[in-house]
């Protein structure tokens, strides 16, 4: 696996309320979102990353879709295909991968989705979430855990917040050959606190032997080596 500079964005709640109403001004919101979101990855390009990782719910659209899931295609179908093009094109410029998550639809279900984009923009593959909290099983479950040739960075596996309480999570995305999985969040990886969480974290990296980067949205957010040391930690404030 090559040397390669690895930023976890730790982005502040940028949440869309359900009290907006239609979906044209919650996509109106979406793109002030993403345009704050654009700038933190230009900023993390001009460092030399070779990949970046944003948390869960990366557009903030997820207390909207809960008081209007009647009107969630409406809303997911443009802000995924914008969130693509913004995301894409600053790839392309800093020839880096950038990884987020946001609901997605596809045909015509809903999937809690993870997506890599590679160095040249385009879509190199995505992670539907497996195990759904309670709160999300109006959701379709992922079937499986695939990994991805990410150029330049090495096989790249992803996985989104409960599915890390899961050790067989980081288990399966080792076994298929992950060298370093994405944590993609806005929870830790345990039911207790935030001591278990860091520790079952660097169980995870330790026990598989990968790298992992947890980008956790408002703060926690961390970077473990293989052997389970923290390398770099975000502290508790958006970075």
């Amino acid at each position: 696996m090559p040397l390669t500079r690895v930023a976890a964005i730790q982005t502040k709640r940028r949440t869309i309320p359900y009290k907006v109403a239609a979906p044209a001004e919650a996509l109106d919101r979406v793109r002030a979102n993403l345009d704050e979101l654009v700038g933190l990855a230009e900023r993390a390009g001009e460092t030399g990353c070779g990949i970046i990782a944003f948390p869960e719910d990366t557009l903030g659209t997820l207390e909207w879709e809960a008081g209007h899931w009647g009107e969630v295609h409406a809303l997911l179908r443009p802000t995924e295909q914008e969130m693509l093009a913004r995301f894409g094109e600053v790839a392309a410029r800093h020839g880096m991968c950038v990884i987020c998550c946001n609901d997605c639809v596809e045909g015509d279900r809903v999937y809690n989705t993870a997506i890599l984009i590679g160095p040249d923009g385009q879509e190199i593959g995505r992670y539907h979430k497996v195990n759904l909290p309670i709160h999300e099983q109006a959701r379709t479950r992922g079937t499986h855990f695939p990994v991805f040739e990410a150029p330049g960075v090495g096989t790249v596996g992803m996985c989104i917040c409960y599915d890390m309480v899961f050790p067989e999570t980081t288990r399966a995305l080792a076994l298929a050959g992950a060298d370093l999985v994405f944590h993609l969040t806005m929870g830790g990886a345990s039911m207790a606190g935030s001591d278990a969480s860091r520790a079952a974290f660097r169980t995870r990296a330790a026990d598989n032997f990968i790298y992992l980067v947890v980008a956790f949205r408002g703060g926690g957010s961390l970077i473990i080596s293989p052997k389970g040391e923290v390398l770099a930690d975000g502290g508790n404030e958006p970075d």
